[in-house]
Parts: C-alpha cells; sequence; structure tokens
C-alpha cells in the first residue's frame, strides 16, 4: 500500500564545494493531503540551519562505466581513484617498506609479505633503502635522485643476497647509503606517494598494496599504519 503525499520534495543539486543547508520552519503550514494548498511561511536566511549529514562514499560501488560523478561536500570521486592520505584502504593489503636508515637484512625480510620466488627491486642507494615488488613503488626512491643505485632481481631472494653482500661489504659492492632528496625538482616522481610531504619526509615509509593493485603510503609507526590489516606469508 503506498503512502499518502504530504508536503513538498525539493531537488537540490550541489557542485563541488558545495554545502546543503537544511532550514525548520517554525508554524509552518503545509500542503493538505487531498491536493488542497495551504498558505507557508517564507523561508529566510537568518532561520537556524543544520548542516546535511551525507554518509561516506564507498568506492566499492562506483560504477566504472558510469560516466556520472559522485560528489560528497568538497570531495569528488571519479572511477576508482582515492582521495589523498590520510586514507585507509578497505580490506587486507600487503604492506612493504622503504626505509629512511640502512636496515638490517632481517629487516627488510620481515617486510617481504610476498612468497621469495616473487620478482623484486633492490634500492641499494636512493631516496630511501628498500626492496619492492613493482617499479610503480620504486620509481619515487630513484627518479630525479643523484647517483641512485638499483637492480630488478628475478626473485626476492637473489635481491636480499646481493644487499646483504653490500650490507656486509662484500669486495668492492658499495655500502647502502641515503641520497638527499632535491628541492622542487621536477625531475622527481611523485606518485604514487610524494617523499617531499611533510608527514612522509625524514619518515621511514611503508607502502600498503590492496588486493586491486592500488597503492597507499604512510609514515611507518603513525596512526593510519597502526590500522592497516596486513597480510602475512
Amino acid at each position: 500500500m503506498s503512502l499518502p503525499y504530504r508536503g513538498r520534495v525539493r531537488h537540490i543539486f550541489l557542485r563541488p564545494g558545495e554545502t546543503v543547508m537544511i532550514s525548520q520552519l517554525e508554524n509552518a503550514n503545509h500542503t493538505a493531503v487531498g491536493g488542497a494548498t495551504e498558505e507557508t511561511a517564507e523561508e529566510t536566511a537568518e532561520e537556524a540551519a543544520l548542516p546535511l549529514q551525507l554518509p561516506p562514499l564507498a568506492l566499492d560501488h562506483v560504477n566504472p562505466n558510469s560516466s556520472e560523478h559522485l560528489t560528497q561536500t568538497s570531495d569528488v570521486v571519479q572511477g576508482s581513484i582515492p582521495p589523498p592520505p590520510p586514507y585507509l584502504p578497505i580490506g587486507s593489503v600487503r604492506v612493504f617498506a622503504a626505509f629512511n636508515r640502512v636496515p638490517t637484512p632481517d629487516e627488510l625480510r620481515a617486510y617481504w609479505p610476498y612468497e621469495e620466488s616473487h620478482m623484486a627491486y633492490l634500492v641499494v642507494c636512493g631516496a630511501r633503502i628498500a626492496i619492492l615488488p613493482l617499479w610503480e613503488m620504486a620509481k619515487p626512491l630513484v627518479h630525479g635522485i643523484t647517483s641512485p643505485i638499483f637492480k630488478k632481481y628475478d626473485t626476492f631472494t637473489l635481491a636480499l643476497e646481493r644487499y646483504t653482500q653490500c650490507f656486509n661489504r662484500v669486495n668492492t659492492l658499495p655500502y647502502p647509503s641515503l641520497r638527499p632528496v632535491p628541492i622542487n625538482s621536477t625531475r622527481l616522481c611523485r606518485t604514487p606517494y610524494d617523499l617531499s610531504l611533510p608527514e612522509l619526509a625524514n619518515s621511514d615509509v611503508e607502502l600498503a598494496l590492496d588486493l586491486q593493485g592500488r597503492i597507499y603510503s604512510y609514515a611507518m609507526g603513525s596512526n593510519e599504519s597502526q590500522h592497516l590489516i596486513r597480510i602475512t606469508r
């Protein structure tokens, strides 16, 4: 059974950056059931207003084939692009580390949630020191950095073995070291994370990879980092 119509319906369109304000009219008459129109009170801008609380948008419900843009107050979500940090991924993630110091081989092993047969990029000298599974993750550590030393290996085992040799100063292999991050350099790679951001500068960085291949970056030990749901081997 359908419910009777008891009032007017207002359709409100929002532009990016706009917020809906709802004002409650006191002693206002309404449209009577049955279609008889009664006098309504005049709306004024001076009346007390309550902000409309919009529910958060779930990225999993966004249709990538839709041409519509979903808008929530000042944030616009297009497709599956997540907003910038601080942002926590939904579900489990694999977490890797890029160290702002010389880590031990055991520390690098502890931050490898894949099988050791997985391909790996070793950064011995760069903006951070790391073993990472994707070039997309490793690029901000070496691109635009002076004299970086890095290499792709077929397996994590081979990458960790070479790092261990560098760490132990075997033969003439370079000892792991940090390279400075240039200020305001146009050659720096700033995606999928930007080491010049205050929250990442001078910090060990954790890189979270979700099951859809999206990458998130956090300062190690930060509040966001502590709330990650981590996948371990």
